[in-house]
């Protein structure tokens, strides 16, 4: 937190509440502040002298300056200082003995700033408080500063800003169902889920926004013979100011958090999906509960009764006797038979694999498709993994491919040996518009990512303000609705969501067409055997 104050008598009470209030403990302040009020100070927290000229973003303490909005160069130089603080890490203390319109000289000011600043200020002689957003290349944004009660100074949590108007540059690629680019001359036609939810911040906030299509999503790219490091694509548009965000899914990462912001606009789910590889139907499935010994020992007993029942007839003793040795095998057979083969029928396939390692363990037998964009989830997993490290190298070397259209993918796990690694919500999304493609998917394993992030530049005003405001979304339950609209419904049967088969295998077929024969072969059996009984019974009259 950073402060700048002009004139401290009048207000020293006001200033002292704002910090106490707001537990700020470590301030830092110019010399000639130090003379006036240091001892008021001391008594808030810890203090030490800092010069002005080496006060950098590194720096987290709070500064203490005079400035008089009447000199046009003080006011330079202390929003040039406010520029270098952390975003909401500045207070400025106006004194106004020239009765200038405070706004005015801000507004002027900060437009000459190159990079953005998000600070505070309190009028010695209007006594109101402010927030100044300027968002370079996109606009300033002055308004009432509110606190928790009337008699505090606490800042108001998860406050909401107005924005004025401000008009904001997005750069982003297709990624369905999130965001889709169409008729891009500059700027594209989007749609999807962060075109809404973009809709609905701006609605909140009071600002403009335009997305245009990137030439990639963003790696980073070492100069030759030289250890600078720069970023291209969506990511090096932020990271270079040529856009305020990248709208997507993105992923936290270290590497990324030192030169960008993450906003978290809703969670993500990763999922290890794939499509069970049945046996081929196969009739000596129904042969198999029994060996054959026991087979063997069946046919006996059954020509044995049959021979005996055919001899002395079943009116006779031993006839009875046989039929009824018959009757009691065939009902302990049935019973055993039955549900030897419902266990058959009812045993799913083994799932082979429990997480993306026992996958990348399995190549070269097994290979694993992960959907284009994915790639930093294995760059930064290569980097103490060996089995991410094989993939990453060999994706790098083309032996390995990534899938842009989910069709496609699906229709190499119907015939390829092959695992699928995407978003739980791509994949649900796709059965949600193509109901008529619903296949027998079945998920091994789900990786809880956590949120899913838009990317802002560094230190920028905006985080803040769209950290709250998306709160605020999640807290309504409108993120909630907007994932059901472009994700789908997490209750339909067929979603990907559920660990289920969502159609009967082959040998269900099989046994379903072997019991309609047996129905139909009756039917025909009884009236041929009705039939023969009226011939006999007319011949016998003649």
């Amino acid at each position: 937190m950073l402060v700048f104050v002009a004139e401290v008598r009048p207000s020293q009470v006001e200033i002292l509440a704002f910090l106490e209030d707001n537990g700020l403990k470590r301030v830092s302040f110019t010399q000639s502040a130090a003379n006036r009020f240091g001892r008021r100070l001391a008594a808030t927290g810890t203090f030490y002298s800092h010069a002005e000229t080496l006060f950098s973003l590194d720096d987290l303490s709070f500064l203490v300056a005079d400035v008089d909005i009447c000199r046009s160069r003080d006011v330079a130089k202390a929003l040039d200082m406010a520029s270098k603080t952390r975003v909401q890490q500045c207070l400025l203390v106006i004194r106004n003995g020239c009765n200038a319109d405070e706004k005015t000289v801000l507004e002027a000011g900060a437009r000459s700033l190159d990079r953005s600043t998000f600070f505070y200020t309190y009028s010695q002689d209007s006594k109101t408080w402010l927030s100044v957003i300027f968002v370079k290349s996109g606009g300033l944004a002055i308004s009432e500063l509110k606190f928790a009660s009337n008699d505090s100074r606490r800042i108001e949590p998860g406050q909401q800003y107005d924005l004025t108007g401000i008009h904001l540059k997005t750069s982003s690629l297709t990624w369905e169902p999130y965001l889709m680019l169409e008729n891009c001359n500059g700027v594209c036609e989007a749609s999807g889920y962060l075109k809404d939810y973009m809709d609905l911040l701006a609605g909140r906030l009071n600002f403009t926004f335009e997305t245009s299509r990137a030439e990639k999503w963003g790696s980073v790219v070492e100069a030759s013979g030289s250890s600078n490091v720069s970023w291209i694509g969506s990511v090096g548009d932020v990271v270079h100011g040529r856009s305020h965000a990248s709208l997507s899914t993105w992923n936290w990462m270290q590497e990324r958090d030192s030169v960008v912001d993450h906003v978290p606009v809703g969670r993500k789910t990763h999922v290890l999906a794939w499509i069970p590889k049945y046996p081929s139907p196969d009739l000596s499935f129904f042969f198999r509960p029994f060996s054959a010994a026991v087979w063997a020992l069946i046919a006996a007993t059954g020509v044995v009764g049959w021979i005996v029942c055919g001899m002395e007839g079943e009116e006779a003793v031993s006839g009875r006797i046989a039929s009824l040795a018959l009757h009691c095998c065939f009902v302990v057979l049935h019973a055993f038979y039955g549900g030897a083969l419902t266990m058959f029928f009812a045993t799913s396939v083994a799932v082979p694999f429990g997480d993306v390692s026992d996958v990348l363990r399995a190549y070269p037998e097994w290979r694993l498709i992960s959907q284009t964009g994915n790639e930093m989830t294995f760059m930064a997993r290569a980097k103490y993994d060996r089995l991410y490290l094989d993939f990453w190298s060999r994706s790098q070397n083309g032996e390995e491919d990534a899938f842009v259209d989910l069709e496609t993918a699906l229709h190499r796990l119907n015939y390829e040996q092959t695992v699928l690694y995407a978003e739980e919500g791509v994949i649900r999304s796709h059965f949600d518009t193509h109901p008529d493609q619903v296949r027998e998917i079945e998920v091994l394993a789900k990786v809880r990512v956590g949120h899913a992030h838009i990317l802002l530049n560094e230190n920028s005003a905006l985080t803040p303000v769209f950290t709250a405001a998306a709160a605020k979304l999640r807290e309504s339950g409108e993120e909630r609705m907007l994932q059901a609209k472009w994700e789908g419904s997490r209750g339909r049967r067929h979603r990907v969501a559920e660990v289920e088969a969502v159609s009967i295998s082959h040998q269900s077929v099989l046994l379903f067409v072997v019991g309609t024969c047996v129905l139909v072969v009756c039917p025909v059996a009884l009236c041929v055997e009705l039939a023969w009984k009226v011939y006999r019974t007319r011949h016998d009259k003649k």
